[in-house]
């Protein structure tokens, strides 16, 4: 009886939604729209060999050409664009992710845009430096439950 109740409740409750969040890589400089340094060419190759195993449904990055740059790698090797988004809206992407529940998802955007992901997916607050690009967060979103984790991305 009680194997029954718990393969019951496996089955109602819904496939997770895997977030990946990325800052963007090395920039040039502090320009609006810089370009990425050769030590952000060489991590978003780098972040392309790490996630060569995941298969991706969506990659969005916002309209600055370091945060697509540093997705679009990961994007070629998987056959996939790089959806660009406004900065300014991070809710239409938690819109987005939330349509798509189940999907694995990679997302690249700002030092001030990702914590604001992560607190919209329903992560804990936090704060990226500007001199920071090492991390790597991932979220599983499942029946309105989050799940962070944060790591640390060197290449």
């Amino acid at each position: 009886m009680a194997m029954s109740l718990v393969v019951g409740l496996h089955l109602a409750a819904s496939e997770p939604t895997l977030v990946y969040l990325v800052r963007h890589a090395e920039k040039v400089d502090s320009s609006r729209d810089a370009d990425l340094s050769a030590q952000g060419l060489k991590r978003a190759e780098a972040l392309k060999v790490f996630f060569e195993k995941t298969s991706f449904s969506a990659i969005y990055a916002t309209q600055y050409q370091r945060t697509q740059k540093t997705v679009k790698p990961v994007a070629d090797s998987k056959g996939l664009p790089v959806v660009a988004l406004d900065a300014g809206d991070p809710k239409a992407l938690v819109s987005k992710i939330h349509s798509s529940p189940g999907q694995i998802i990679l997302a690249s955007g700002h030092s001030n845009t990702v914590p604001q992901l992560i607190s919209l997916l329903g992560g804990p607050e936090i704060k990226i430096p500007d001199d920071a690009y090492d991390y790597l967060f991932l979220l599983v979103l499942q029946d309105g439950h989050c799940v962070f984790q944060q790591f640390l991305f060197k290449p």
